[in-house]
């Protein structure tokens, strides 16, 4: 979204980006920018227990810099929950 609160349709044409990895389903638990104006989005899986994360360019597309694809994801024994993140620069 933009500042006025409009989408903004220069991210990935539509203003949503939808991601689906494998099987794995889950939703937006922790966003941030990054001071480079990547986003940094991250989720908690169930099934399989752990987390997603990716990065994205402004433009809504995965980041290829990032783990050569644009996302990881860790699987765990147990069920984690993300309540925030720290960029490193």
């Amino acid at each position: 979204y933009k500042y006025d609160g409009t989408i903004d349709s220069t991210f990935n044409s539509t203003g949503i980006k939808l991601i689906q990895i494998d099987s794995l389903i889950s939703s937006i638990c922790v966003m941030d920018i990054t001071s480079d104006d990547k986003i940094i989005v991250t989720t908690n899986t169930s099934s399989p227990s752990g987390y997603f994360v990716c990065r994205l360019n402004t433009n809504g597309n995965l980041d290829s810099n990032f783990n050569n694809v644009g996302y990881n994801y860790l699987i765990l024994d147990t069920t984690i929950f993300l309540k925030n993140i720290k960029i490193g620069e």
